[in-house]
């Protein structure tokens, strides 16, 4: 499987995928409000459970602190796993445009998830 590689801008956990980095810079997103994704959408804690749902341990308490962290952007790689999680995603909330968080250009990757 694809690995996320090093980036100075955030810091990679031990053995993470593109997939799990990519959930933690959507929190990131939805902490900035940003790409089309708003806190009014849904709670922290509602947040929490349904990234819970899908595998992804992510707590309230670090969904409402992502504001304060840096927002990056263009550093997911374009994998069948991330590719398949963004669509999640927009299913979730149709407004999202992930297409930000891709090292790919917006267009290119817009037309993969459609």
């Amino acid at each position: 499987m694809y690995k996320a590689s090093d980036n100075r801008e955030i810091r990679l956990k031990k053995d993470e995928k593109s997939h799990e980095l990519m959930a933690r810079l959507f929190i990131r997103f939805y902490g900035h409000e940003t790409s089309g994704i708003r806190k009014c959408d849904i709670t922290a804690k509602a947040l929490s459970e349904w990234l819970g749902s899908l595998g992804y341990d992510i707590k309230a308490s670090a969904i409402r602190g992502a504001g304060r962290l840096k927002l990056v952007q263009s550093v997911v790689p374009v994998t069948a796993s991330t590719l398949a999680f963004a669509r999640q995603l927009i299913d979730k909330f149709p407004s999202f445009d992930p297409s930000l968080m891709f090292a790919a250009e917006p267009d290119d990757v817009r037309q993969q998830l459609n």
